[in-house]
């Protein structure tokens, strides 16, 4: 799972978004280098979910680094599997998962998937971010909606999840989470 999911993010890094493009599945098998039994099941989700909102974007990041700094002195960094700014001009954070969903790895991922929207936020001085949780495989989506509001409580959630690091440890070395 965790190489097919390698996988998958790269060719979703490197897809080609522009008209007149190769023809997506053998774009897949040939320069994505996608093994062919995970070949169909990676275009249906593109044409599905993928090139639908991506093509109508007015800008698109993928796997964007990122550092954020929060208020109490912690520090997270990661990529946002894909940044972009819908024809409205709302800005939307996707994370691609190629697990199954469900259990409470889904509870990790959509944390995670708000580490994103608070980091997008920060950088680009946003009050309301959109996001989708995407399971790849099974082309279900989990969407969510970040106001000024929910983002100062998940930067709040995170300032205290550090604070409790440095009760375990009360003179810890700078901590960063890589996501």
């Amino acid at each position: 799972a965790t190489a097919r999911g390698r996988r998958g993010h790269a060719a979703l890094e490197r897809l080609p978004l522009g008209p007149g493009g190769p023809a997506l599945r053998d774009w897949l098998a040939g320069p994505a280098a996608v093994p062919d039994d995970e070949v169909e099941p990676l275009a249906e989700f593109i044409e599905r979910a993928v090139l639908p909102a991506l093509g109508g974007a007015t800008r698109v990041e993928r796997e964007l680094p990122f550092r954020l700094r929060l208020p109490g002195g912690g520090i997270v960094s990661g990529a946002i599997d894909c940044l972009w700014r819908d024809g409205e001009g709302r800005w939307h954070v996707w994370d691609y998962k190629f697990t199954d969903p469900g259990g409470a790895m889904e509870e990790s991922h959509a944390r995670q998937l708000g580490v994103y929207a608070l980091a997008a936020a920060a950088a680009l001085g946003l009050d309301e971010v959109h996001g989708a949780l995407w399971y790849v495989g099974t082309g279900s989506a989990r969407s969510f909606a970040w106001d000024r509001e929910a983002l100062a409580g998940l930067e709040a959630e995170l300032d205290a999840d550090f604070a409790r690091i440095g009760e375990i440890d009360p003179e810890p070395d700078p901590v960063i989470l890589q996501l």
